[in-house]
C-alpha cells in the first residue's frame, strides 16, 4: 500500500492517505479525509521514516466534473443569498453531498433560516465555515497555550520555541514577510527539489 501527502480543502489542509495504486506528484484525486470524499492534490510519497497517522484513503482519480459542480454551485449559493447581509467568499463541494460555505457577514445575523432553506433546495448538507469567527479569547491569546508559553517556558517573545508558531500571536505581513525572507535565505543552497 502506498501513501501520500496531499493538499486538500480552500484552507490548505496536508494529510497523508493510503492508495493503492501509485500517483505523481500534482494529480487530483478523490480522497476520503476526515470532512468526508473531496478533490486533493498529490504533493509527495509519504517516506517510511513518518511514523504518523493516515488521514484516509485516496478513492479514485479526480474528473473535471467534480471541480465543474463546486463552480456552479458557488454561483447558485452567491445568488441565492444576495439579498442577505453576509459575503459568500468560496464554496467546498464534498463529493459525499455536503456544501461549505466561506462565508463573511456584513453584521451578527443568524443564518440558520437561510440554510435550511438552501440545503432543501439544493438537496445538499449545507455547512457555513464564518471567516469572521474565531472566538475574542483566541484573537486576544498569547503563546499556544501551552503550559509556561509566552512567560520564559518555551521559548522568547510569547510564542513556541522561536516565536513563530502558528497557534500564537498573529504576525503582521511586513513581520511575515520579514520571517520568510530570512527563511528563505537560510535556505538558500540547501533546498531540494520535491519533483
Amino acid at each position: 500500500m502506498n501513501r501520500y501527502w496531499a493538499s486538500y480543502g480552500l484552507c490548505g489542509f496536508l494529510g497523508n492517505f493510503a492508495a493503492a495504486v501509485e500517483c505523481n506528484r500534482g494529480a487530483k484525486v478523490v480522497v476520503e479525509s476526515p470532512r468526508g470524499l473531496e478533490v486533493a492534490t498529490v504533493l509527495e510519497a509519504v517516506d517510511e521514516r513518518f511514523n504518523v497517522e493516515s488521514s484516509g484513503r485516496v478513492v479514485r482519480a479526480a474528473v473535471e466534473g467534480d471541480r465543474l459542480c463546486a463552480e456552479r454551485l458557488l454561483q447558485q449559493a452567491a445568488a441565492d443569498a444576495a439579498t442577505l447581509p453576509v459575503l459568500i467568499a468560496d464554496a467546498e463541494l464534498l463529493l459525499d453531498g455536503t456544501l461549505i460555505l466561506h462565508v463573511m457577514p456584513f453584521d451578527d445575523v443568524d443564518l440558520t433560516e437561510w440554510v435550511t432553506q438552501f440545503s432543501a433546495t439544493l438537496a445538499l448538507k449545507v455547512r457555513l465555515l464564518n471567516l469572521a469567527d474565531l472566538p475574542r479569547e483566541k484573537r486576544e491569546a498569547k503563546g499556544c497555550g501551552e503550559a509556561n508559553c509566552g512567560e520564559g517556558g518555551c521559548g522568547t517573545g510569547g510564542g513556541c520555541s522561536t516565536g513563530s508558531c502558528s497557534k500564537g500571536k498573529v504576525k503582521t505581513s511586513a513581520e511575515m514577510t520579514a520571517y520568510f525572507a530570512s527563511l528563505r535565505k537560510s535556505l538558500d543552497g540547501k533546498r531540494t527539489s520535491l519533483a
